[in-house]
Parts: C-alpha cells; structure tokens; sequence
C-alpha cells in the first residue's frame, strides 16, 4: 500500500529524528526532549499543546521543510498566539496554550491534572493563577460547543487540502530524486 504524501512525510521525519537517538514526531517533541533530557509529563503537555494550537489555529507551530529546521524552531521560536491565525481564538485559551508550550518545562502545567483544571476554569470564564493576558471572557455556553468544534474540524480540513498535492504536481517528498 502506498502511504498518502502526508502520512509518508511525516513517518520519514519521524524515522530521520529516531536516526538522531529521539523518537517521535519532529515538531511535537518539547525542547528538553531535543536537548536530550528525559521526558516526563510536562513533556507530553507540551505536545498536547502543539496539538491545541494546530487545532486552533490550522496550522503547526513550529513545523518548517526540514527536520532540523523544525527542531531548531521548537528549541528556539516562540509562535505567534493561535489567535493571530484564527480570530474566534478568546485570549484565556491562547495564554493557556502559550503556558503549555512554554520552552521550559518548569514554565507549563506540573501535572495533567493541573492541565485540565486550567481548561475547567477556562471553559467557564474563571481566572486561572498563573496564566498571563487574560481578558474576562464569558463562560461558554453548551450553545457554542458545537460551532467552535465545526470550526476547529474546517480550519483542519482546509489545511490538509492545501497540503495534499494537486493534480499534476507531487505531494511532499513525492517524484523527486
């Protein structure tokens, strides 16, 4: 079976960091892991985070044409908020992201429990200690889950179409030598 252009990118990305001792998806491995420390649960936090933001967002933060261009962009770029991409994104959630995809660990949330108390008070429009440039949001109501949702899974869609080669012309890393 052949692997879709996408797929197959990424698998290779991943197969060329395991050739550098790490294991995992290039743009979703937190900087400490790069630098050869051991991860822990901050560690994955922060890939949840670069997820969050590619949901949010349609796009990954830090991903850029080549593996050590991507890793070196994990290490050493901070990405703009997922709001500057998508306007729907309130400040709470892009301070929240922000904290998740801190370079330093000691920056994020300690625990996955820690994380998802963040998100509860998030969701209702509470402040949460530690989070920087939150604007009073209102809760959100069980009205707007779905149309967020919808527009999380559009902007996802829209950025895989734009990734998937098109007719005539090869997909990522596809007919060339």
């Amino acid at each position: 079976a052949v692997a879709s252009g996408e797929h197959f990118a990424t698998r290779t990305a991943t197969l060329m960091t395991e050739s550098l001792g790490l294991t995992g998806t290039p743009s979703f491995l937190a900087p400490e892991v790069i630098s050869g420390k051991t991860p822990d649960a901050r560690s994955d936090i922060f890939a949840l985070g670069v997820v969050f933001y590619e949901m949010l967002a349609a796009e990954n933060p830090f991903e850029r044409d080549a593996v050590a261009a991507t890793l070196g962009s994990v290490v050493h770029d901070t990405p703009p908020p997922p709001s500057g991409r998508n306007p729907a994104v309130p400040p709470p959630l892009d301070a929240l992201i922000a904290k998740m995809i801190a370079k330093d660990p000691a920056g994020r949330f300690a625990t996955p429990a820690e994380l998802l108390d963040a998100i509860r008070s998030v969701r209702a429009g509470v402040a949460v200690p530690g989070l920087a440039a939150q604007a009073a949001a209102p809760p959100v109501s069980k009205g707007r889950r779905i149309p967020r949702a919808v527009v999380a899974v559009r902007c996802r869609r829209r950025w895989v179409r734009r990734r998937a080669p098109r007719a005539g012309r090869p997909g990522p890393l596809r007919g060339r030598a």
